[in-house]
């Protein structure tokens, strides 16, 4: 699958969940940023204004909304049970990028959201995602705190939006930058699975070498360390994953418990980066230390 993450200052980007106040500050937050903010797409059964949307237009369906912004990029932050259906609406209109923060999505509705996104010509970042940025356009999308971009040399990816802000943040102390910054998503379900990645990071000339953050479940860390190999990433790899020093079939904080398909031991996880050529580190100070 190709993806599709150009992001420039001038990128028109248009809005769902306008109903949410999470929404409303977030996308307040992006258009302090830099982000080109277009307007909202809110149903008519909301009768919605441009007055509650701070200014912004609002449109009923994102074919109107794409018509009158010629929008290329779609942030959906919908409520879980609606989440799918406004996803595949951005989707059929033809929109290149769409990134949902939307956490808590059906399982169901992740499976057949992910389906269809495959059959279409549109990159999917979340759900459950924080959002993507690239620091030097000054453009974001989602809700990642500005205190944790600056623009840099290094790609930072992950797919928990804790581990993400905190890598960002001290990156920044660090007088340290991203050219990409990249949330996957929290969702087992992803839009874009890690192992897509490797090869958009190869191929961005702005990316130096990659961050990878990684958490005890599921097994994304080895699909990416598998697609490091296949796609010839030749790009330095700095790699951190959480959880090492948890005892066995012990997890914390939002990972599943002991037996959930898909978990698999962090040392594995370590392994298999390392074996694909990335520098691992058992501590994020540490990983930031070796950046600089």
């Amino acid at each position: 699958m190709s993806l599709d993450l150009r992001l420039t200052s001038e990128t028109p980007v248009i809005l769902q969940g306008m109903e949410r106040e999470t929404g409303r500050r977030w996308a307040e937050a992006m258009r302090r940023y830099g982000t080109r903010v277009a307007g909202w797409v809110s149903p008519p059964a909301t009768a919605a204004t441009d007055a509650d949307a701070g200014g912004l237009p609002v449109f009923p369906s994102c074919a109107e909304a794409l018509a009158a912004t010629s929008a290329e990029a779609c942030v959906s932050m919908v409520e879980p049970r609606l989440a799918a259906d406004a996803i595949l609406e951005a989707a059929d209109t033809g929109l290149r990028l769409i990134v949902s923060l939307t956490p808590g999505v059906p399982l169901h509705d992740a499976v057949r959201v992910r389906r269809r996104i495959r059959d279409l010509r549109t990159t999917l970042v979340g759900t459950g995602s924080s959002g993507i940025a690239v620091p030097a356009a000054r453009v974001k999308l989602g809700s990642i705190p500005d205190h944790c971009l600056a623009p840099g040399r290094f790609a930072l990816l992950s797919a928990s939006a804790s581990l993400a802000s905190e890598a960002g943040y001290q990156m920044v102390q660090s007088g340290l930058g991203q050219s990409l910054y990249i949330d996957a998503g929290s969702h087992i379900i992803k839009g874009t699975p890690m192992e897509d990645l490797p090869a958009l990071l190869q191929a961005d000339a702005a990316t130096e070498a990659v961050v990878f953050l990684g958490t005890p479940r599921g097994a994304g860390e080895e699909e990416f360390a598998g697609a490091m190999r296949r796609s010839g990433l030749m790009k330095p790899v700095f790699a951190y994953v959480a959880g090492h020093t948890l005892a066995d079939g012990a997890f914390g904080g939002f990972w599943p418990p002991p037996g959930t398909p898909g978990l698999l031991p962090v040392a594995g996880k370590q392994a298999a980066l390392e074996a694909a050529g990335a520098e691992v580190y058992n501590s994020l100070g540490a990983l930031i230390k070796a950046l600089k």
